[in-house]
Formats: C-alpha cells, sequence, structure tokens
C-alpha cells in the first residue's frame, strides 16, 4: 500500500523551507515530521496541514525562526500568487495479511479427558485415561508421545514416590527379612523398592515401613506398532518402542525371562562377543527367555544401533533403546512373562 501525503500552500515556502535543509536541524526535525505526517495523514483539513507543519517546528525548536520572523514570512508568501506544492513519501509498504491462528490439534476424548483430569490433580483417573491412549494400538504418534510422558508423570507420583495410591501396599519389616525376599514375596525387585522408597544398597531394619505396589508382572509385545507395555497388576508403568527381526523372525507366544544379565556378551557362532565390542548388538542389558523346543536363544535387550528402533532389523530378538532397557530391568523380576502378539 503506497500513502502519500501532498500539501498544497504557499505558507511553506522560502524562509521556512531554508532553515528546514540546514542540515545541522534534519535530525532534530525529522521526529517532528513523522508525528506530523501521521496527524496529517488522518486529518481532511490538508490545506492547513503546512501551517501546522510551520508552527510546530517552529515552537519544537527544530526551526532558527523568531515567531516575529515567522508573522513576516507568511505575510510575504501570501502576497505570492503560485502556490508551492511539497510532496512528502511516508510509506510504501505491502500491508502484512492478517495472522492465521494456528490450527488446533485434534485429540481423542481419553486424550482430552486424560489432560483435563490431570490438571484438576485427579492423576488416578488420568493415568487410566493415558492408559487407554497408549493401549490403542490406532492412537496417531503425537497423542502416543503425550500419554508416555503423561503416563510418567503420573506414576512419579503415584508409584515412585512414598504416597499410599491404588495398587499399593506398605510392608512393615519383620526381624531377618531383606530386600530381596521382600521382593520375591511381591514378585517383584529390590531395584524396584529402593526407587520407590528411597533405599540405597540392600540395609533395612525390623519395623521400617516400605511401600510395593502389587500385583503380577507381565510385559507385552505388539509387533506390528513395535511397542512394549510394561503392567504390574492393573497399573500399566510405561510403553517403550521396540525393534523386532528382519524377515518375521521374532517369534510369537508367551515365554517367560529366565536370565537377567547386565553389560551382556553376546555368544555368536561360537564365538564370545564380549560387551562393549562393535559386533556386539546386546547393548546395555540382556533379559533371556527360557528355551523352548521351537525357541532357541530369544530374549530383550538392548542396542548398539538405536536407529533399528521401530524397525524390523534384529536377529529375531527385541530390542529396546538402551536407556529403556535399564529401566525395563530394573522394574522385571526373573519368571515374569511375556507375551509377544503380531
Amino acid at each position: 500500500m503506497k500513502t502519500t501525503v501532498r500539501i498544497e500552500s504557499s505558507r511553506f515556502n522560502h524562509p521556512v523551507k531554508r532553515y528546514f535543509e540546514k542540515p545541522d536541524l534534519v535530525d532534530r526535525a525529522k521526529s517532528v515530521i513523522d508525528t506530523l505526517v501521521l496527524i496529517i495523514r488522518n486529518t481532511a483539513f490538508r490545506p492547513t496541514a503546512a501551517a501546522i507543519m510551520a508552527f510546530a517546528l517552529v515552537n519544537s525548536g527544530c526551526l532558527n525562526v523568531t515567531p516575529s520572523e515567522f508573522d513576516r514570512a507568511n505575510h510575504q508568501l501570501e502576497a505570492e500568487s503560485t502556490p508551492v506544492v511539497y510532496s512528502e513519501t511516508v510509506v510504501e509498504t505491502e500491508a502484512p495479511a492478517p495472522a492465521e491462528e494456528p490450527a488446533q490439534p485434534e485429540y481423542s476424548d481419553a486424550l482430552l479427558s486424560a489432560k483435563s483430569a490431570h490438571q484438576q490433580g485427579n492423576l488416578e483417573l488420568a493415568r487410566s485415561h493415558y492408559a487407554a491412549v497408549l493401549t490403542n494400538l490406532e492412537s496417531p504418534r503425537e497423542e502416543v508421545e503425550l500419554a508416555r510422558l503423561g503416563l510418567r508423570a503420573c506414576n512419579k507420583e503415584l508409584v515412585f514416590s512414598r504416597a499410599a495410591s491404588t495398587g499399593t501396599t506398605l510392608h512393615s519389616v519383620e526381624w531377618g527379612q531383606t530386600l530381596g525376599g521382600i521382593a520375591n514375596s511381591y514378585g517383584t525387585t529390590s531395584e524396584f523398592i529402593r526407587k520407590i522408597n528411597g533405599v540405597t544398597g540392600d540395609n533395612i531394619r525390623a519395623g521400617q515401613k516400605l511401600k510395593v505396589v502389587e500385583g503380577v508382572t507381565r510385559v507385552e509385545v505388539f509387533k506390528a506398532a513395535h511397542v512394549l507395555n510394561l503392567w504390574k497388576g492393573e497399573t500399566l508403568l510405561d510403553q517403550f518402542d521396540v525393534g523386532c527381526g528382519r524377515s518375521n523372525s521374532t517369534p510369537v507366544g508367551t515365554f517367560v525371562i529366565e536370565t537377567k544379565r547386565p553389560q551382556p556378551a553376546w555368544w555368536h557362532d561360537g564365538r564370545n562377543i564380549p560387551y562393549g565390542d562393535p559386533r556386539n548388538p546386546l547393548g546395555e542389558r540382556w533379559l533371556g527367555f527360557v528355551d523352548t523346543p521351537e525357541h532357541q536363544g530369544y530374549g530383550i535387550h538392548g542396542t548398539s544401533d538405536p536407529a533399528s528402533i521401530g524397525k524390523d532389523e534384529s536377529n529375531g530378538c527385541v530390542r529396546l533403546k538402551n536407556e529403556d532397557v535399564i529401566a525395563l530391568y530394573d522394574l522385571v523380576p526373573h519368571r515374569c512373562q511375556v507375551t509377544i502378539s503380531e
């Protein structure tokens, strides 16, 4: 849009213009002119605009013209028959298009309900709705990411803290009990109890109250969706992305975790490839399944190739990112059941 202000008057002639064009006065006059242009642009009385400008310039001290000189100049200029045309181009820009409101994402009812309950502080209800999003294998990826964050935030307060919540209980330590024995009696791990109660090492004392999560620990793997769900009783503790076997080599069925090894070596083609060797694909943890007549050597492990997560590139095992397999390892006990589905 081009805006041009044209001032037609004999009142803006030689005396005033002469002083205006002095170099040392231009900078001082500029801010006044900018302001007056805005006034002129919005007034219907264009013929008097030059007089307004000259008067303001004089009274602002931008011009070395005394009031009497200004009056004499006006009288002299009024006698001239030919008006002087002064043009000032103020703006020449394209008017910006109105800013468009960003489209609001359309979330599922389950996620909206989860977010609402979470904001209201109803963490158990929020957690159940987040779980509904995550167990729906058709949920969009954006919703999955948001639901995982929400679920972990809820479980941080409901599970991994001393606060009482549904599905948890307080165990009173008896004389002679060990942390490992208590963990076994609840079908969990010592590390899980440590994380909840802020315990370091295995030192516990008689009469100490330890919060534990009740229920059976189980793992679900969905090959097509490339996800793993970790449950404790009816509580979804977490969900992770996984990689599976190339050429559909990851077996379907129910398996049992028999061995757990940190920083595992890899036995392959009659050779023991140590942890840390670039040829060892097992990453930070190994959770091996009980062999069956049909399937031997399968399990869940980390990876030296995180880009393979979400793809089918393993030799048949289920692989996770190293940070995820470490988290899983700490919460999954021996004899935990793993169900792998298409």
